[in-house]
Formats: C-alpha cells, structure tokens, sequence
C-alpha cells in the first residue's frame, strides 16, 4: 500500500474515532454534529492536499500541511460557533468571561467554550487541532491568567453551573 493511501487510511480512522468517540448526549448532539461537520470539511481539505503531494516537492508539501493545519485550529468560524453554543446554553458564559477576564483572548475563550460544552483533552485537542499535552499546557496558562485558585474545568463548571441556574 502506498504511503498516499496510508496517510487517507488513517485520516479516516481519526474522523469515524471521533465520531464514535465523542460521548453524546441530547444536549450535546447538535454541538458534536456541527463540529463533525466542520472537521469534515478540514480532513477532505487535507486530503486533497496529500492528493497533490504527488507533484509536489516535500518540503513545499509540509509547509502546506502546517498552514492547512494551523488554519483549523485558529479558525474565528468555529470559535465564533462555540460561543454562540455556549453562550445559548449557559446564559452568555463566554461574554460574561470575555467581560469579567478581558485578558482572554479568542483562543482561550474557544478551549473555555469546550470545557464548558463538556469536551475532555482529548476533545479539545482534536478540535483545535493541539496535543493533549499543548491542551493541559494552554489549560494551566488560561488558569494562570485567571488568577484562578482551583482548576479550570472546575471553575469553568462553577460557572456554568451557576449561570444555568439564572
């Protein structure tokens, strides 16, 4: 088997992982089907471009992958979606944070929404397109920032807690 058609192989494999991965529940079907979605469109992208890594010189092939890359994790569509999601379902959560923490930036405020729309590492990773380790690591930075006493997911639930009981 070529390395082309391993390399599909196993963009596949990631995307029908997540899929089934993905813990759904009624409230979360909508989120996980938008984000499956959208991962989609990016994974068809990035196979096209592995299509045209035939004709093409490595190099020039992965600085590509790392634009096609870098694109879906800083990607102001997705973060505006998961605000909007996360603000709809939590009374404005992600305003209240952009607000209260004007320190945040949109990155942050993205991993923010995904803890809140009960995303794990795992699932932050996969959708900002980081490791787990960049994840904990970015984690540790927005808590910092903060100036949080407890950890993030805790205090992001708190919140959220807090906020759907308004």
């Amino acid at each position: 088997m070529s390395e082309l058609n391993q390399n599909k192989e196993v963009i596949d494999k990631l995307l029908d992982e997540y899929k089934g991965k993905a813990s759904i529940d009624g409230d979360n079907k909508e989120l996980h089907n938008a984000i499956v979605s959208y991962l989609e469109r990016h994974i068809y992208s990035l196979k096209s471009l592995i299509e045209q890594s035939k004709s093409i010189k490595y190099s020039d092939f992965i600085k590509l992958l790392n634009e096609k890359s870098s694109q879906l994790g800083d990607d102001k569509d997705m973060s505006k979606l998961l605000k909007m999601l996360a603000d709809d379902k939590f009374n404005n959560l992600i305003s209240y944070f952009s607000q209260k923490y004007p320190v945040l930036n949109e990155n942050e405020l993205r991993i923010i929404s995904l803890i809140s729309l009960g995303y794990d590492n795992d699932g932050i990773a996969f959708c900002t397109g980081m490791t787990r380790e960049s994840v904990r690591t970015k984690k540790t930075r927005i808590k910092n920032k903060m100036e949080l006493d407890m950890a993030l997911d805790a205090f992001v639930t708190q919140e959220k807690l807090i906020r759907s009981s308004k």
